[in-house]
């Protein structure tokens, strides 16, 4: 695996904080399926191919009685995450420069095993390899996560992947492979007939990388290995090794979609969730998966049931709107900071909506939520209410969780934020509690949060921030006429902040 390092090491990979890889997450959707795993706050988790430990890191500072351990074969990032570790005192964190091939008995065993962004860019040999560790050093009720291009969606990338090739086959400087792809995309935009089911997968290619940053472009489109598979593929390849489909790391947003006689469709596939999986890809085009696996021998419930959620937490940061002329008489309707809203009638749900908004960024039992929309155990109305919260979470409206964290759900008198948080001022996101990746975006938010290590009042924030602004002379009449509005206002803007902060689960109990 060595020969594929040495970019990694010359244009680093971009740090990335995959949530959906947290214990808490896959120990939530493992339970969805009737699979009790060992409880995150107490597991020991690997990461195949894990960088500079972006997600480790944040893991391990949010589960701080659990252990994590990370392989990597390029040097660089692994140093970087090192010096992260030491310097948080993250005692329960490892990042080791080694090969993924030679991860072997001494690792022991694992409660979850991820390798995000790693199966599809790397030769057959260490695919078998990561199977081979996930069948070994799992434990018999562990979660293994392995992300991988996915058919039939994948032969439109091919397609770029292709003509990109052609285009930077000449290049050896991988910043100029990065300009020159980025130049072949804008030429093909130019064309004048742009209205073709080829242009238009052009312009969202365009779109999507701007969301990004560069370097990413660089491994997951032009590195020298990708290789998608179709899920029954993937999925034969697993069962090769003694592993078979739990889900995927998050829920299907298309079938909630769908109309009554394609749901019809493939639920007369039958019992073969292998072939249900498959057919949905073809349905969706999908082009990439975030498949979690399982040890063959687990035993599983696939039935959708609401009443797996008795045992897990929910969180939702959620607003009441105005209801619609069209709605019917007591709906009401609600929305999530993710855009995403819902209209809903049950008095119960909405009840249960209206507590979680008003409690966020707390996480909440079912029984809490239960009893907040006063609803009793083993009644009817439980059930109705089971049935919106499992629909609620399918619609990401909440998140679901297998614990609650050590995040404030109110402002103290001293708050104390994220020493992780603090430490990421100035990078692309924060690592908030829940492990999601956030970003304070006020500059005066930014200040505010780095004062926050709990020796501060409110009172002393503004008298800090007060004298941080007297000292600022910028060259612009519009500059300084900000400064001076905002000194203006101190005590109120300082307010704000706190509760974003708050908002954005970057405060610790």
């Amino acid at each position: 695996m060595a020969e594929h390092t040495g970019d990694y090491n010359e244009v680093l990979y971009p740090s990335y904080l995959a949530v959906q890889c947290s214990p808490d997450r896959l120990a939530a959707m493992a339970r969805l399926k009737g699979l009790t795993t060992a409880p995150p706050e107490r597991c020991r988790m690997l990461e195949l191919g894990c960088g500079d430990g972006t997600s480790l890191i944040a893991f391990g500072y949010a589960l701080p009685g659990s252990e994590f351990v990370g392989v990597d074969l390029a040097s660089r990032p692994v140093e970087i995450g090192q010096a992260r570790v030491a310097e948080l005192g993250l005692g329960n964190v490892r990042l080791r420069c080694a090969d993924v091939m030679d991860v072997d008995d001494s690792y022991g065993q694992f409660d979850f095993i991820f390798a995000h962004g790693l199966f599809s860019w790397v030769p057959e040999p260490v695919q078998k390899r990561v199977l081979e560790i996930c069948r070994d050093r799992l434990t018999p009720h562990g979660v293994a996560y392995l992300s991988y291009n996915a058919y039939p969606g994948s032969y439109q990338r091919n397609m770029l992947r292709a003509m990109l090739e052609i285009h930077t086959a000449h290049l050896s400087d991988p910043l100029e492979k990065i300009r020159q792809s980025f130049g072949l995309i804008n030429f093909i935009r130019s064309a004048p007939v742009r209205e073709s089911p080829y242009h238009q997968f052009i312009e969202m290619v365009h779109g999507a990388r701007g969301k990004v940053p560069p370097e990413a472009f660089l491994y997951d489109e032009l590195g020298p290995l990708n290789q998608p598979f179709f899920f029954h593929e993937f999925a034969r390849l697993a069962a090769g090794y003694g592993l078979h489909f739990l889900s995927e790391a998050g829920f299907d947003q298309t079938v909630p979609l769908l109309s009554a006689e394609l749901k019809a469709s493939l639920n007369a596939i039958g019992d073969d969730v292998v072939r249900f999986e498959q057919y949905l890809d073809f349905l969706t085009g999908r082009s990439f998966r975030q498949t979690l696996l399982c040890r063959e021998e687990a035993v599983l419930n696939r039935r959708r049931h609401w009443e797996a959620l008795a045992e897990l937490f929910f969180a939702a940061p959620v607003l009441s709107l105005p209801a619609e002329e069209k709605d019917q008489a007591g709906t009401r309707r609600f929305a999530a900071m993710n855009g995403r809203k819902v209209a809903v009638s049950d008095p119960g749900a909405q009840a249960a909506l209206d507590y979680l908004g008003s409690v966020w960024p707390a996480i909440v039992s079912f029984a809490g939520i239960s009893k907040a929309a006063g609803v009793t155990a083993g009644s009817e109305r439980e059930a109705i209410l089971g049935e919106h919260m499992l629909q609620f979470a399918e619609a990401n409206l909440l998140s679901i969780h297998a614990q609650p964290f050590r995040l404030c759900g109110r402002l103290s008198e001293k708050p104390v934020a994220s020493a992780l948080a603090r430490r990421q001022i100035d990078e692309r996101f924060q690592a908030n509690l829940f492990c999601e990746a956030v970003k304070v975006q006020d500059p005066l938010g930014r200040l505010v949060l780095a004062r926050l290590d709990g020796t501060r009042t409110k009172a002393d924030l503004v008298d800090e921030l007060e004298a941080v602004l007297a000292a600022q002379h910028p060259e612009s009449e519009e500059a300084r006429a900000h400064i001076l509005a905002l000194r203006a206002r101190l005590p109120e803007a300082v307010d704000k902040q706190l509760k974003d902060i708050l908002d954005l689960g970057l405060l610790e109990a």
